[in-house]
């Protein structure tokens, strides 16, 4: 009696398995709390990006406003500033864009066609851009000539890329050698403007006090 007793006392400690169903529904709760926070997390990463570019879109607007209530001004200044003055402009607007790591101008004569150099790091590969700078009446043309010593620089000291700025226009000639590279950049007013409205607002007055005080 005692034996039967005890038998039942032990089948009856014995933990209970759960059944394959309940298994099943556990399985499935985890699997969908899991996609639940995947998507949870993509929709923040969305949204956060709507807010940020909207709100980076403001301070553009705001910087534009403000900018262009004297951009006439400081176009007029650019035509009306010598060749060197334009050349350390050009070079401080590169400094201050945050595109490149170093921007050196070279001396006023014997540049071999490099009036500013720029170079900066692509995945810890160095690349360098030599910048020609024209200063141009707005009628005036950059063409071919130019933009052949620009490049026969570019080779000769191992330059990755070249581009031209000028306040001028480009010949035709100037587009049929950049159909034929592809390591030419060819930037006039308008890209100029660009350049200036990418940089914070506070610091277009230095920059603008720096080049009139060139000797």
């Amino acid at each position: 009696m005692a034996r039967k007793y005890y038998k039942k006392r032990r089948r009856a400690r014995k933990p209970k398995i759960p059944d394959n169903g309940f298994i099943l529904a556990i399985s499935i709760i985890h699997i969908f709390a899991v996609i639940v926070f995947q998507l949870c997390r993509i929709l923040y990463k969305v949204i956060n990006s709507v807010v940020n570019y909207f709100i980076k879109r403001s301070k553009v607007r705001n910087a534009i406003k403000k900018i262009d209530a004297g951009y006439g001004e400081i176009m007029d200044i650019i035509y009306t500033i010598n060749s060197r003055q334009f050349e350390i402009l050009i070079a401080e607007l590169f400094k201050n864009c945050g595109r490149y790591a170093k921007v050196e101008i070279t001396k006023a004569t014997c540049d071999y066609g490099r009036d500013c150099i720029l170079t900066n790091y692509i995945k810890g590969r160095k690349e360098v851009t030599f910048v020609e700078i024209k200063h141009y009446a707005k009628d005036n043309y950059v063409g071919r000539p130019v933009v052949q010593k620009l490049l026969g620089s570019c080779q000769m000291f191992g330059a990755e890329k070249a581009m031209i700025v000028t306040t001028g226009k480009y010949h035709r000639n100037a587009y049929e050698c950049k159909s034929k590279v592809s390591n030419l950049e060819l930037m006039d007013v308008l890209g100029i403007k660009k350049m200036i409205l990418s940089i914070d607002v506070s610091l277009i007055s230095g920059i603008m006090y720096r080049v009139l005080n060139v000797v």
